[in-house]
């Protein structure tokens, strides 16, 4: 009886999981143009096709320079209520000036939870900002270092206007930069930027959901869904 009971719990938190689930992308797909590789649903939402977003050996790269440089993002269905969080690895290359390069959208030029790269303040290569608009709202506490990949998770919630920032979390009560905002925002897309800027971003592992343990799972509940693995093996082996 323990046995099956571990198995329904595992499945029900495999089917919760799926249901609050927006989209998931791990960029696997042939170097080139992002927008319309191997017909993904990623649009050019801003001087589309100008310096497009790049795919290159699994991930996506954004490039900040001169000039027109195209925005991308990733539909998904629009949270009418409560919070929407997205997950991603992201590694920092070249320079610190000042830029956003990933955010929450609604299907228009609505822009919520605006990551930076930023100027450092201890030493270090660069550090992070965050926003609701367009500067710099917000400072990660600690400097970051050029060419290590890190985990952002940003949130926005629709009721409230509030947005956070956790960088490398352990769980939601990590600690986080909170920022004030506008609410009812219908959000609806994950978007990518390029704009002026002298630094590069590689961008992996992307999951948005409506829920903090969909994008990064407790570590409870993976166990619970592991052991659910180790009794099918079990059985199988008699």
């Amino acid at each position: 009886m323990k046995n099956a009971l571990v198995l329904v719990a595992a499945a029900g938190l495999a089917a919760a999981a799926q249901a609050d689930v927006l989209a998931t992308e791990t960029f696997s797909y042939p170097d080139g143009n992002l927008v319309g590789n191997s017909g993904n649903s990623w649009i050019g939402h801003s001087a589309p096709g100008v310096t497009p977003v790049q795919v290159t050996g699994g991930a996506a790269v954004l490039n900040q320079g001169s000039g027109s440089r195209e925005d991308a993002s990733l539909p998904f269905s629009e949270v009418l209520s409560g919070d929407v969080f997205a997950a991603f690895d992201f590694t920092v290359t070249g320079g610190n000036s000042t830029v956003y390069f990933a955010h929450f959208r609604d299907a228009g030029t609505i822009f919520r939870s605006r990551v930076f790269v930023t100027a450092g303040t201890q030493g270090g290569d660069y550090t992070v900002g965050f926003a609701d608009g367009s500067s710099v709202a917000a400072t990660w506490a600690s400097d970051l270092a050029f060419g290590t990949t890190y985990t952002a998770i940003i949130s926005y919630n629709r009721d409230s206007g509030e947005s956070k920032l956790w960088i490398n979390p352990v769980d939601m009560s990590s600690t986080a930069l909170t920022v004030a905002g506008t609410a009812n925002a219908a959000i609806s897309t994950f978007a990518l930027r390029q704009a002026a800027g002298n630094s590069s971003q590689t961008i992996d592992n992307l999951v948005v959901a409506t829920t903090f343990a969909e994008v990064i799972p407790a570590p409870g509940a993976m166990a619970l869904v592991a052991v659910g693995g180790l009794v099918i093996a079990g059985r199988r082996r008699r």
